[in-house]
């Protein structure tokens, strides 16, 4: 409702993308697929292409349906974000998104785990991203033990 008041498609969408961050950080996954669904709609009824949010979206999306137990889902939305923010030139999008595609392919079962980590870690080293980095090393052991299965 308050985001149908800020106007523009661009306000709008930021303000679910940033409600369905906070909804991920409080385990609400639920709620933050709906809210990161609802931004994608939002933007792709008014403009032609994703936008410059495109791959964060598809992280937020992803990181949502590793929560709800959708991994295959998952998988395939995290594989999009890191091509989106790696074709892009997305350097704050790409670290998060590789981080779930780690965290959806540790889900599935797949491979290339310790692959998606370590690429995710240089991006965020090369581009000093201290946040993206932390978030890195707070998962990095728990997937190094699911890529050791």
């Amino acid at each position: 409702e308050l985001t149908e008041r800020l106007g523009d498609v661009f306000s709008r969408s930021m303000a679910l993308n940033s409600l369905s961050f906070v909804q991920l950080e409080a385990g609400e996954h639920a709620g933050a697929l709906e809210a990161i669904e609802r931004s994608e709609e939002i933007y792709r009824e008014r403009m032609e292409t994703g936008g410059e949010s495109e791959g964060w979206r598809a992280t937020l999306r992803a990181r949502a349906l590793i929560g709800l137990g959708r991994a295959a889902e998952a998988l395939a939305e995290a594989e999009r974000a890191a091509e989106t923010a790696r074709r892009r030139g997305m350097n704050w999008q790409l670290p998060p998104a590789l981080l779930a595609l780690a965290q959806a392919r540790a889900a599935t079962g797949g491979e290339g785990i310790v692959e998606a980590l370590e690429e995710a870690a240089a991006v965020a080293r090369r581009h000093d991203h201290r946040l993206a980095m932390a978030r890195i090393e707070a998962q990095r052991e728990a997937l190094m033990a699911a890529a050791a299965r």
